[in-house]
């Protein structure tokens, strides 16, 4: 199976489990009613002062003001290096899925934000989980990038380790700190990793084009040109 192809088979399983989210949650499913308020309690039961900390620290991976700074260092590492395209790529991606996709879908289902045991005062409707979803965007692009640039395998690996742990405290803290319920949280990674595959097999989709474009221009000219060579032996 071709990458692309990969890429736009994850995103088609993550879209269409969200989608079945959204139905249950739009029906108001027991279900999931059952299943966010098991889950609250379960992640919830250990609650200390270190625990507060930590899941404070860790949701801030997650928040505009970090993911902004960590964007701003990957494109001038990106541009440092002679890739502006991918930079542009990560760009594009990471605000389409953050500041249009995320907003609309929480506008669109209007979900109050839980309840029980509030630690973190936030605003706001709360499906799906917008940390949740910055987190996902943006480590799971690095994720992309480094699969893609990176030569070293330990690299490659290390980045899917750490960037997936990452997402996952963001997902875990949001939860924790009461201000999402799970599926909040689990919407906001499928939405995430959506767009983060559609948009990278669209643009392995492009390069590809541009290369077999570039190869039969190539091609052509070396026609042409054996062609005028042979006009001109012909000719003495």
């Amino acid at each position: 199976m071709r990458k692309e192809h990969l890429f736009f088979l994850i995103g088609s399983i993550a879209l269409i489990l969200f989608l079945l989210e959204s139905l249950m949650i739009s029906l108001a499913s027991s279900y999931v009613s059952w299943a966010d308020r098991n889950l609250i309690q379960l992640v919830q039961s250990g609650i200390s002062a270190s625990g507060i900390r930590l899941m404070l620290s860790m949701t801030q991976l997650g928040s505009p003001a970090a993911i902004a700074l960590l964007s701003l260092l990957l494109v001038v590492f990106l541009i440092s290096i002679n890739k502006s395209g991918a930079a542009l790529w990560f760009l594009a991606t990471l605000l389409f899925g953050s500041i249009i996709v995320n907003p609309l879908l929480k506008q669109l289902f209007g979900r109050p934000r839980p309840a029980i045991h509030r630690i973190l005062i936030e605003s706001g409707f709360s499906y799906p989980s917008g940390h949740a979803t910055a987190a996902t965007l943006f480590f799971g692009l690095l994720i992309i990038l480094s699969l893609r640039y990176a030569r070293q395998r330990l690299i490659r690996i290390a980045s899917v380790l750490v960037c997936g742990a990452a997402i996952l405290m963001v997902m875990l803290s949001r939860v924790y700190l009461g201000v999402h319920y799970p599926s909040d949280v689990l919407a906001g990674l499928l939405t995430g990793t959506a767009i983060d595959c559609f948009s990278a097999g669209l643009s392995l989709r492009r390069s590809l084009h541009i290369r077999r474009y570039a190869t039969s221009g190539n091609e052509v000219r070396k026609g042409k040109s054996a062609a005028e060579t042979q006009d001109q032996c012909t000719s003495s």
